[in-house]
């Protein structure tokens, strides 16, 4: 037998650590001396005290391995800790897999203009349209037509808080012309529907009046149509609409079918912001898309833009500031 130093020697290991592993019972010495109190190990005990010194390593902690070494719930234990270093390995790659990314972009240039990040998108309500645009400049015609719609068909409708306003680009891609959106704003309350509401899509003449409307000039319209329901980007009464809202004198404004309420499942997006006009948003996708593959992700869904700053609240369309959204999995 060796006295309690000896063997923390033998086991390179410490004898205040013998001491607790005594202490919590995971390991005991063979003999202790009734009179002198010294404690005596075994030989045979460093293949025990190998395995706990291993399983420490795993990462396991004194509670875990006072349980798997008496046999109780091993698997469950060696199971569970399997499968979380197995995510903080994945979460390492992934980490090594942006900064790789990252070092690669600054020394070519491209990451100096566009930063990729991944986030959680929350569950939301919105109220929403289905629209095919000519131009992406048509939604500064076409979204405030539709939160007049709201306005009018579904009164007490109240924006969420922060503004959430986006367009989902339905078939998956973005185009120059013939452009399939689905275009959403986030709602905290929905308003009772007026009696009679008609319900369908807007024509294009339902578009905002002469005088009023925001085209693709870039234009600020007059935003006094916004209500005390709120007039955040492109949503309820928000700028474009003008004063007299949606009307009947405007021409060329694409139609928008039916304004549907619903809500928008949580989901995990890649993300990039972009300053400047909608019509070099091609330049944020490419980026974009290029980061998702060269990341290890897959695309899980229709990219969408949501509208931050833009011609409600800017007087420069250089001011303008649109996040683009892919969803993603790994």
């Amino acid at each position: 037998m060796y006295r309690i130093g000896l063997f923390s020697k033998l086991g390179m290991t410490t004898i205040k650590t013998l001491r607790h592993y005594d202490e919590v019972g995971i390991l005991s010495p063979a003999y202790v001396d009734g009179e002198t109190g010294y404690r005596y190990y075994e030989t045979a005990q460093l293949f025990a005290l190998q395995e706990i010194i291993s399983l420490r390593q795993m990462g396991f902690s004194i509670p875990e391995i006072d349980d798997i070494v008496h046999g109780r719930d091993a698997g469950s234990i060696l199971g569970r800790r399997l499968a979380s270093l197995e995510a903080e390995r994945a979460a390492v790659a992934d980490r090594l897999s942006r900064l790789s990314d990252y070092i690669s972009g600054k020394e070519e240039g491209f990451m100096e203009e566009y930063k990729v990040v991944v986030k959680e998108l929350e569950h939301c309500t919105v109220f929403s349209a289905q629209a095919t645009l000519g131009a992406y400049n048509d939604l500064m015609e076409v979204m405030p037509a539709m939160g007049q719609r709201v306005a009018e068909e579904y009164p007490g409708t109240v924006c969420a808080e922060p503004d959430c306003c986006f367009v989902v680009y339905r078939d998956g891609q973005r185009k120059d012309t013939d452009i399939e959106v689905e275009m959403c704003q986030t709602v905290a309350v929905k308003g009772k529907r007026a009696s009679g509401a008609v319900s369908g899509g807007a024509s294009a003449d339902a578009g905002a009046k002469d005088g009023t409307k925001a085209g693709a000039d870039g234009t600020k319209a007059d935003a006094d149509g916004a209500g005390a329901n709120g007039a955040g980007a492109y949503g309820i009464g928000g700028a474009g609409a003008g004063a007299d809202g949606a009307g009947d004198g405007g021409s060329g404004m694409p139609a928008f079918g039916e304004i549907v309420f619903k809500d928008m499942p949580a989901v995990t997006v890649a993300s990039a912001l972009h300053k400047g006009s909608y019509e070099t948003l091609g330049r944020a996708y490419a980026a974009l898309f290029r980061w998702v593959g060269a990341n290890g992700y897959e695309v899980a869904g229709p990219p969408r833009d949501r509208y931050i700053d833009g011609i409600w609240n800017c007087e420069s369309e250089a001011d303008w500031l649109t996040e683009v959204q892919v969803p993603v999995r790994k």
